[in-house]
């Protein structure tokens, strides 16, 4: 009897400890220009500082060495990027090709400004920016590069005081403020077909790039809405198939091995990620981990519309 009584007490510490062990989930989703959203997860990854859980970021690169004993053991925060760098950056020059129509109009939202800024800063200055770069047309880049820069140069620092202590990127030389006042030549447009161009290369990128893939989406989509960027279908197929679908499974791969990190830990650990990616997420998480998901959805009283995608 005395010999039970034992038994069952270690399989009750041991069903306590296991439940402890199980380390959760927790996928948060934001709109990326919502500032309800904004806040919340600036806030989260304010409180990941402490090292108290572990966080995944949607838009930042997953590097496997952060996850090294080495690295781990030399700081407290436990904050990891989850994405792989080209197809981020594939999806960013689309973005980049859009963006002067679609945000130019938002000069009046400061917090609008600053996250295009932000976009710009860090997409110019991505290696793989520079790599598509360099398969665009050296007498093209001579004839548009310069006006190009200037535009981004005039985006950056006059639009915003509180900015200008930010310098315009550009993908080789700095290029001097003395042509802000120059109205020679029409910059929209300038813009408009360096980026196409640039989008181009990326597709060009792509083709040399596709067999390291296991799975790449349609090339000739990203091509056609290179073309047509106003075409809403090629806009949908572009999304669900590039910007999410494709993303999706490389994010799901890394969130797993951060997960084991964390479980490890006996930690839980949260994801910030844009609304779009939840459904697909959690489906794959659920196949990739055994942890317990707990969804928790975008703050916008519009998420029903990013849900249904028009983020």
């Amino acid at each position: 009897m005395k010999t039970k009584s034992v038994l069952f007490f270690i399989v009750l510490i041991f069903m306590v400890n296991l439940g402890y062990a199980q380390s959760k989930i927790y996928l948060v989703g934001e709109r990326h220009n919502n500032t309800d959203d904004n806040i919340r997860s600036n806030a989260i990854t304010q409180e990941a500082q402490k090292g108290d859980f572990f966080l995944a970021l949607e838009g930042k690169e997953f590097l496997k060495e952060d996850l090294s004993k080495d690295s781990l053991r030399i700081k407290t925060s436990r904050i990891f990027g989850v994405e792989d760098q080209f197809e981020l950056d594939m999806v960013m020059a689309m973005k980049f090709r859009l963006l002067f129509y679609l945000y130019l109009n938002n000069l009046d939202d400061g917090q609008f400004r600053l996250q295009k800024v932000n976009f710009i800063t860090s997409f110019l200055n991505s290696p793989i920016f520079i790599d598509a770069w360099k398969l665009m047309d050296r007498p093209f880049k001579d004839k548009y590069a310069e006006k190009v820069a200037f535009n981004i140069d005039l985006i950056i620092l006059t639009k915003d005081s509180e900015l200008k202590h930010l310098n315009g990127p550009t993908p080789e030389k700095s290029f001097s403020m003395k042509f802000v006042n120059s109205k020679a030549f029409n910059y929209n447009y300038a813009f408009s077909i360096v980026s196409k161009e640039l989008a181009g290369a990326f597709y060009q990128l792509g083709q040399e790039k596709k067999d390291q893939y296991k799975y790449m989406p349609d090339l000739t989509l990203y091509q056609k809405f290179n073309q047509q960027p106003f075409n809403k279908d090629l806009e949908l197929g572009f999304t669900n198939d590039f910007a999410v679908n494709w993303r999706n499974e490389t994010i799901a791969n890394n969130i797993a091995q951060i997960y084991k990190q964390a479980k490890s830990e006996k930690k839980d650990l949260k994801v910030v990620i844009g609304q779009l990616h939840l459904k697909g997420m959690e489906s794959m998480l659920s196949e990739h981990t055994e942890a317990e998901i707990i969804v928790i959805k975008s703050n916008s009283a519009n998420s029903k519309k990013v849900e249904e995608g028009t983020e």
